[in-house]
């Protein structure tokens, strides 16, 4: 949350969708607890559909959706998928080094390297 303040709200869930790490902003609107849940299984059934096509392309590692009100950065990291959501207002290339910048942070997480 402290990499920039178009972030508004980030969470992990594990391979079931279950959320296992959420925080949120203080500009933030919050969903309810049912929206969260929903959410945590639905990027899961994303996660599946991506994995359908990982022999012809290769594994998704990282995807960037545009809703109408919201950016949201997905980045899968083993059995985890962290979402992050961004102010629709928040400049591409803003979210193109933020994006950069968490995934490095991931990916040296991942390798046991010190963030």
């Amino acid at each position: 949350m402290n990499l920039s303040e178009s972030i508004r709200f980030g969470f992990v869930t594990n391979e079931q969708g279950k959320i296992v790490q959420s925080k949120v902003s203080s500009n933030a609107f919050l969903l309810d607890r049912e929206q969260v849940s929903l959410l945590g299984v639905d990027l899961q059934i994303l996660r599946k559909i991506l994995k359908m096509y990982d022999d012809i392309i290769g594994q998704s590692t990282s995807l960037h959706m545009v809703r109408d009100k919201v950016h949201v950065l997905i980045f899968y990291v083993g059995e985890w998928t962290i979402l992050v959501s961004c102010n629709r207002d928040t400049d591409r290339h803003v979210l193109a080094d933020l994006s950069e910048h968490i995934g490095g942070l991931l990916q040296e997480a991942s390798s046991g390297e010190k963030c």
